[in-house]
């Protein structure tokens, strides 16, 4: 029997095989413009711990499950709005970077739902920095998805997300299904639910020595930013009209052909790329993800990332 992720990689092949109208892949091109600067990267980030700060064990995993259940969009597709978050030391930091470090320096307990439950929207608002001048899309909205989540854990019998977490006896299967029955991961490439496991697997690892089971399971992780590392390196060659729409930073819309088809590609490249380095492919997403920022700071990224109101990813 087929596992729920090897569905995922069936599915991202199947779509790819019905857009070909929308883009195709040149593998040349993945073994001569992307493997060789990923192996140069493996070679500085192999093995290389999970560290967000010198938080303790029930906090790194708490916040990281928390942040992963509220983990998507944050440039508003609309308005080209980055939301921002000035950290205590001073620091102004942009999207995802800043979100992490507004739920990092919230005082909440983020391992103990119930605490998470009694969060206010005035105490979310003032904690994340959000107002009519620096809107977080979605922001809202993210904090009911944490309070859903908590009462869920709670609804389970779950006293804090370290018993969540070990309930699954370590098991990427198991904590698959349990994410995706909280109703909270919701997505047809499990993007959130597979990053947020990749991330407890190095966070045990960073703090316990252990690896999480079947963590090899795991596919790269469908977003918006690694399908941009592709055509700007001609691994996926796109049709003219969406790379106008692109260029153009026209809305791509959530459930679309064009979206469906551009993140595919991050599924079926990633395992190619994988099978090449001989590497997990949860191994390689981290890779692309930092060449994407390593890129995006040479500006190396000329055709823009596609633009989807989306709580997917």
């Amino acid at each position: 029997m087929k596992t729920i992720i090897a569905r995922v990689r069936e599915h991202a092949r199947d779509v790819l095989k019905d857009s070909s109208d929308i883009l195709t892949l040149d593998t040349k091109a993945i073994d001569t413009n992307l493997i060789p600067r990923l192996e140069e990267l493996h070679k500085v980030w192999t093995k290389l711990p999970f560290t967000r700060g010198h938080r303790p064990f029930d906090q790194d995993l708490g916040l990281v499950v928390f942040y992963n259940v509220m983990n998507f969009c944050f440039q508003d597709p609309k308005t080209k709005h980055e939301y921002t978050y000035t950290t205590q030391a001073g620091k102004k930091l942009t999207r995802s970077t800043a979100f992490f470090d507004a739920l990092s320096e919230a005082p909440v307990d983020w391992n103990d739902p119930k605490a998470v439950r009694r969060i206010t929207l005035e105490k979310w608002m003032k904690w994340t920095q959000q107002s009519d001048k620096n809107v977080l899309y979605m922001g809202k909205e993210r904090l009911e998805k944490a309070i859903g989540f908590a009462n869920f854990l709670i609804e389970k019998g779950y006293p804090s997300v370290v018993a969540f977490v070990e309930a699954d006896q370590l098991d990427a299967q198991n904590m698959i299904y349990a994410f995706i029955e909280s109703g909270y991961y919701g997505d047809e490439f499990l993007k959130r639910a597979q990053l947020t496991i990749r991330s407890i697997n190095e966070i045990m690892i960073a703090h316990r020595h252990l690896h999480i089971k079947r963590v090899e399971l795991l596919t790269c992780m469908a977003d918006y930013r690694l399908p941009q590392v592709f055509y700007n390196t001609g691994v996926v060659l796109l049709s003219d009209r969406l790379k106008k729409r692109l260029q153009n930073q026209e809305e791509i819309l959530d459930g679309s052909s064009e979206e469906k088809a551009l993140r595919a590609t991050v599924i079926v490249v990633g395992e190619y790329i994988a099978k090449k380095m001989n590497l997990p492919e949860a191994s390689i997403d981290r890779l692309l993800w930092e060449l994407s920022q390593e890129m995006a700071s040479e500006g190396e990224l000329p055709i823009p990332h596609m633009l989807v109101a989306t709580d997917k990813y």
